[in-house]
């Protein structure tokens, strides 16, 4: 009896644990049901968050659209040469908070360090939770910042037509590298700048000097365009005996191409004068403004120019009136004596030889040459050398002890003859004497 009583009473404690374990695993069941539910909602609101977010939109258009960026810009109108300034392989971007909204997100691209594009965002596909993607629904290209500098009096043209009509020059923005010639003027201004904020290159701009030239581009840097004045060179021919000046400072090989060319009319006679004259030539290179040209005799006057004609002045060595009617009675007079030593007068050679000799430099060519024309003179039965007419059509000084006379003249003959002669007198024992003489 009492083994089948200790039987009968533990036999409902093996179905109670058996319903136990069967709960627990439909709890378990049911829990990770729900767990798995609601981490399938969290993870949808996740993805539709992440799909949601303008930054994960604009992320993919750049990484899709980053190697394009020349070619969408050139399509909005930027011309090539301001592309061809940019940095497009270094780009970045970020979030553009000035213009950056809610409703329409913005973000710069920039292109080296500066931005150039504006990226606007709008909603795009519907999603759960009233959100939506967004995307890239315009472009815009920031203000250029092109600035073109040209010279004061230069005209801007853009797409033929003057830019002053739509845009304010800056004067003297810029100022311009002078030649060591033109620093001290105060004329010449510096270059004016146009800030063309909605042109993106220079295709279609034109820059016209004041004579009608058009100008080329002399440095691009970064957005600017510099355009540099016109440069000229200028030519000045003088007499050795000047000095010559541009806007007032003496022309020496440091500021100038200087070349000569001694006058041949003074060539074989080296060893008898003071020194054989010359004809310089001044080439100055690289002025902007027309120069302010002068000349100084050696006497300190300021001779005019003979002439001026396409960037070349020109001058001469002018006839001193005073010094002529110093010299006219000595030219005179040595004339007469040259006429009839010439003319064989009287058919007295030793005489008119003599008297000729006078006013010669002795061992010169010329006296040399009197004195042996003896034999080709005595023939000469006193020729007719009256004289119809005689003048000193000129007298031109080279410096203080040379110069030249120039003698016209008419021989009565019949017909009646004009003739020239051309002396050089140097000064010789405190007396003019000739020491060449040319006849034309």
């Amino acid at each position: 009896m009492a083994y089948i009583g200790k039987h009968v009473k533990n036999e409902p404690v093996k179905a109670k644990k058996s319903h136990f374990w069967v709960w627990m695993i439909l709890y378990s069941a049911v829990f990770l049901s729900l767990t798995a539910a609601l981490l399938g909602v969290l993870w949808h609101r996740l993805e539709v968050f992440e799909a949601s977010r303008p930054d994960t939109a604009f992320a993919e258009w750049m990484d899709v659209n980053r190697s394009s960026l020349r070619e969408k810009m050139q399509g909005m109108g930027v011309e090539e040469s301001f592309l061809n300034t940019l940095d497009f392989e270094n780009v970045t971007y970020y979030k553009k908070l000035d213009e950056y909204t809610e409703q329409s997100p913005a973000y710069g691209i920039r292109l080296g360090k500066r931005t150039y594009i504006t990226a606007f965002l709008s909603p795009d596909k519907a999603l759960d939770y009233d959100s939506n993607t967004w995307k890239v629904s315009e472009l815009k290209i920031v203000p250029s910042e092109l600035c073109i500098y040209i010279p004061d009096n230069a005209t801007l043209l853009i797409s033929g037509i003057n830019a002053d009509e739509k845009y304010s020059a800056e004067k003297n923005a810029q100022s311009v590298e002078l030649s060591p010639l033109e620093q001290g003027r105060a004329d010449i201004l510096g270059l004016k700048k146009y800030a063309l904020t909605d042109v993106y290159g220079t295709e279609n701009i034109k820059v016209i000097a004041e004579n009608g030239e058009e100008l080329e581009e002399s440095v691009v840097s970064g957005s600017s365009y510099y355009y540099a004045p016109v440069e000229s060179d200028y030519k000045i021919v003088a007499p050795g005996e000047y000095t010559v000046f541009v806007n007032d400072i003496l022309l020496d090989d440091s500021n100038a191409e200087i070349s000569s060319v001694k006058l041949e009319d003074f060539e074989g006679i080296e060893d008898m004068i003071p020194y054989v004259p010359e004809i310089k030539t001044y080439t100055v290179r690289g002025l902007i403004a027309e120069p302010h040209i002068r000349a100084a005799s050696y006497d300190g006057s300021s001779p005019e120019p003979v002439s001026v004609e396409n960037k070349v002045t020109t001058y001469a060595l002018y006839e001193d009136a005073s010094f002529k009617a110093e010299v006219s009675q000595r030219v005179t007079d040595a004339f007469k004596a040259y006429v009839n030593f010439s003319g064989n007068k009287n058919k007295d050679f030793q005489t008119n030889l003599n008297n000729y000799l006078k006013f010669l430099v002795p061992n010169s060519e010329v006296a040399k040459r009197a004195k042996s024309a003896g034999s080709s003179l005595l023939w000469v039965n006193g020729r007719d050398t009256t004289l119809g007419s005689s003048e000193i059509a000129s007298v031109i000084r080279y410096g203080d002890d040379m110069f030249t006379a120039e003698m016209k003249f008419t021989i009565k003959t019949a017909p009646e003859t004009d003739h020239s002669v051309l002396f050089f007198f140097v000064r010789y024992e405190d007396n003019w004497r000739i020491v060449r003489v040319l006849n034309n």
